[in-house]
């Protein structure tokens, strides 16, 4: 079966699920962005690798961690909503007057580092985090601080 199959199949549950996804078939390996609507700039690329020990098709997501075979995209989804509901939770403003704390967050793949857009205008200010859980913790600081 294709990756985009295997793709397609996990999108299905996700989207069942609440996340948004969006395929990424054009690149040199297909890869399925799964996000929060309500927080688009957290999400994480999964893509299909082959896992032990038969080399048959696995989930595997963009920190090359293997998540579960591609005949089982259910819990595949549970654990892709697992990593990526604290993120969520923390990027999204606990009131109105805290929207401006929205940050837009990447990782960049030439630098190997997630980043990070603090501010606006003139006092913006890019951040850099090796995880994406260091990211957080210093978004929230930066938060606490205003």
């Amino acid at each position: 079966m294709p990756p985009q199959t295997h793709l397609d199949n996990l999108a299905a549950v996700l989207t069942r699920a609440g996340w948004s996804t969006r395929t990424r078939y054009s690149e040199a390996q297909p890869m399925l962005h799964v996000f929060a609507a309500a927080a688009p700039q957290i999400g994480e690329c999964i893509s299909v690798a082959p896992g032990p020990p038969t080399g048959r098709a696995w989930y595997r997501s963009s920190r090359g961690v293997l998540l579960t075979p591609c005949s089982d995209p259910m819990t595949a989804a549970r654990k892709i909503a697992a990593l990526l509901t604290p993120y969520v939770k923390a990027a999204l403003p606990s009131s109105p007057r805290e929207s401006e704390g929205n940050v837009p967050c990447w990782w960049g793949h030439h630098t190997r580092r997630w980043r990070g857009l603090i501010g606006k205008g003139r006092s913006a200010r890019l951040i850099s985090a090796e995880t994406l859980e260091e990211l957080a913790k210093i978004i929230a600081q930066t938060n606490n601080q205003r």
